[in-house]
């Protein structure tokens, strides 16, 4: 496993992106295991990820950024961000402004193009970039996510994909969604706002490889 974000030094030697792909699809508005909606299940889980990176020693390595999507994508819902500048109490819920169908490889595309972006920007330090992909349920249509993630690993870039299947339910493509994943251990299935948060912590602050950029 690579260094967790406690075991850093604290000066700031690297720059990671984490770059978070909520689903927002319709199905997100079902009742979760805590009697809330999925959707604002998400918005707590990473409510509490940003409090929790922004207490870190750690935190001037990190940046944010989050992507939400239904069959259109809003790359931009957070543009990437500097930890230290995130809302721990900001609105992160996935539907707003969704709640249609699911297009996961558009999505994934989108967080490739941005990954991609962070990644060429200013190199005072080393860069990296972790896209983590949560959905609950499966592709209905736009590119094909396990094709788009296989391109995306193999162009060298540096670019690590992670896996997140949400919620009870028979809809989710599991199969696909560890496909998609740059490592195995890269893949949950989580079931309530903690153990999501606590997938998308160790995702996002995992000290990464610095990538080669072309």
């Amino acid at each position: 496993m690579p260094e967790s974000i406690g075991a850093i030094t604290d000066m700031k030697a690297f720059e990671q992106l984490g770059l978070l792909v909520l689903d927002g699809s319709g199905s997100m508005s079902d009742v979760g295991d805590t009697g809330q909606s999925k959707a604002n299940e998400v918005n707590l889980a990473v409510r509490s990820l940003v409090a929790r990176l922004k207490a870190s020693r750690n935190r001037d390595n990190f940046y944010l950024g989050i992507i939400t999507f239904d069959t259109k994508v809003k790359e931009d819902r957070v543009p990437p961000t500097a930890i230290t500048q995130m809302d721990e109490f900001g609105d992160y819920d996935p539907l707003n402004g969704h709640g249609g169908g699911t297009h996961i490889g558009d999505a994934l595309q989108k967080a490739a193009d941005v990954a991609r972006s962070f990644l060429s920007g200013q190199q005072r330090f080393p860069r990296s970039a972790v896209i983590v992909v949560m959905s609950d349920g499966q592709n209905r249509g736009g590119a094909d996510p396990v094709a788009v993630a296989n391109a995306i690993k193999q162009s060298g870039q540096g670019i690590t994909i992670c896996c997140a299947a949400y919620g009870k339910g028979d809809d989710i493509d599991e199969q696909s969604l560890q496909r998609m994943v740059t490592n195995p251990s890269g893949y949950i299935h989580a079931y309530d706002t903690e153990q999501l948060r606590k997938f998308f912590e160790a995702s996002i602050s995992a000290r990464r490889a610095s990538p080669t950029v072309g």
